[in-house]
């Protein structure tokens, strides 16, 4: 089972430096890379701002996004898609 840590408001996953991803194998581990991105002034907004859960859980309550694409027409994804993922992007008509 994995952990993330998201914004409660926007659903953005928490990317940890020192861990180079958004998942975590425990929830104490997701609560230490919160902690510490606090303490060295690199988290954005307020620690209570975010929240812990398993990935089962946090894609129940992921918000989504309608986007128009780079060569027309609208589609609904993930806030949390990466730029070369997005059809709205050059980078991603451009791979």
């Amino acid at each position: 089972m994995s952990y993330v840590v998201y914004n409660t408001e926007t659903t953005r996953l928490f990317k940890s430096k020192m861990n180079k991803s958004e998942f975590f194998p425990t929830a104490a581990a997701a609560k230490r890379s919160l902690t510490v991105a606090a303490r060295n002034g690199r988290l954005q907004g307020y620690v209570t701002d975010y929240t812990i859960s398993t990935v089962e859980e946090f894609r129940k309550v992921e918000k989504m996004e309608t986007k128009t694409s780079l060569f027309g027409g609208t589609f609904t994804q993930s806030v949390n898609t990466p730029l070369c993922c997005d059809p709205s992007s050059e980078t991603y008509w451009s791979m």
